[in-house]
């Protein structure tokens, strides 16, 4: 008999099904998020430059169309207007700089039919209180404009130096007028420099020892030098006392002898001559001494010109200085600086036109 076939089977194993387990580290994840941080601030700081950059360009804009802002005190016609600027403070070459600008502003703007000076100041340096007067004198000379002078509390010496050109000068009821003269001032540290052990070495070439860097303030002044300077002194007064009377020659002046140390200290006697001799007074007495014309303020000042000069229904505006660019942002700078011109200065001799009380 013979033997059955042989069966195989063949048994089907499934697949088995792979799992895929994919695994991120810590590390990757924090590089991904810190990635869209990164991107997110940077797309931030772009928009945020973009912003500031128009907002530059705007505000240099119209600072370019307009170098002086203004403010609009009482409405009017647009092609009749009364300039009013303020000097207020300290005069400096900044000062005279800016006060440059108004009258480029009146030269260029034949709207403008009439200027108002609201003076402020004790006065200052020399030279800018001269520029200042010269360009109020042009305003009405060469530039045909009606130039007034209102002045505040105080307008005492270069103050009262460069509103003697203009046509008529009120003052308030309680203003300092007057201060004609001048003054040199320097400090001298000998002292301070002997007693903290510093000794400074001023050397000076052989044909100039008399006079260069003298004074100076590391040695007490010699009487050749005292001299030298109250020569100056009196000659700049001369100068003071010439333009008041060639501006302003009513006025009323008293004359006594009196005797005073000079710069040496040597008792000398003269004739001294009120009010050029340096002083001060209130506005009632400066009218009666023909200083100012009226007693008032702005509002009288501006009236006077509506009545007497034909400007019923002029535009008054106020003029300033545009700000500058980290003002126009609303920044203002704040702690203390040290300039080194500043310091410089302060230990150079300046002679000014300033109204100081000791």
């Amino acid at each position: 008999m013979s033997e059955p076939p042989e069966v195989t089977f063949t048994k089907r194993i499934p697949q088995p099904s792979v799992l895929t387990v994919q695994c991120v580290a810590p590390a990757e994840k924090k590089r991904s998020i810190l990635g869209k941080l990164l991107k997110s601030s940077f797309v931030m700081l772009f928009v945020l430059s973009v912003l500031i950059n128009v907002y530059i360009f705007a505000i240099i804009a119209g600072m370019s169309a307009s170098p002086m802002s203004t403010t609009v005190l009482s409405d009017g016609d647009n092609e009749s207007v009364i300039a009013v600027y303020t000097v207020g403070g300290t005069i400096t070459p900044q000062t005279a700089s800016e006060f440059g600008v108004f009258y480029r502003q009146v030269r260029d703007d034949k709207n403008i039919k009439a200027v108002v000076i609201h003076v402020d100041s004790p006065g200052g340096y020399i030279t800018p209180s001269d520029q200042i007067s010269r360009m109020v004198g042009e305003m009405r000379e060469k530039l045909n404009r009606t130039v007034i002078v209102s002045m505040g509390s105080c307008a005492a010496s270069g103050g009262y130096y460069i509103s003697v050109p203009a046509e008529r000068i009120f003052a308030e009821p309680t203003a300092i007028v007057g201060s004609i003269g001048v003054i040199g001032m320097y400090p001298n540290v000998k002292g301070l420099t002997e007693k903290i052990g510093i000794e400074v070495i001023v050397i000076r070439a052989t044909k100039c020892t008399r006079f260069k860097a003298k004074p100076d303030p590391f040695s007490s002044p010699e009487n050749e030098t005292r001299i030298s300077l109250q020569k100056m002194l009196d000659e700049y007064h001369e100068m003071f006392i010439d333009v008041v009377t060639a501006t302003r020659p009513g006025i009323v002046s008293k004359s006594e002898e009196v005797t005073v140390p000079d710069a040496t200290g040597k008792d000398v006697t003269f004739t001294e001559t009120s009010p050029f001799n340096g002083q001060i007074f209130l506005a009632k007495e400066a009218k009666a001494r023909n200083l100012i014309d009226e007693i008032g303020g702005l509002d009288v000042a501006i009236n006077w010109l509506v009545k007497n000069k034909n400007l019923d229904g002029e535009k008054v505006v106020h003029y300033s200085k545009s700000p500058t660019l980290v003002e126009s942002m609303g920044f203002q700078s704040s702690g203390i600086m040290i300039d080194n011109e500043l310091v410089q200065q302060s230990l150079s001799p300046r002679i000014m036109m300033l109204w100081k009380v000791d």
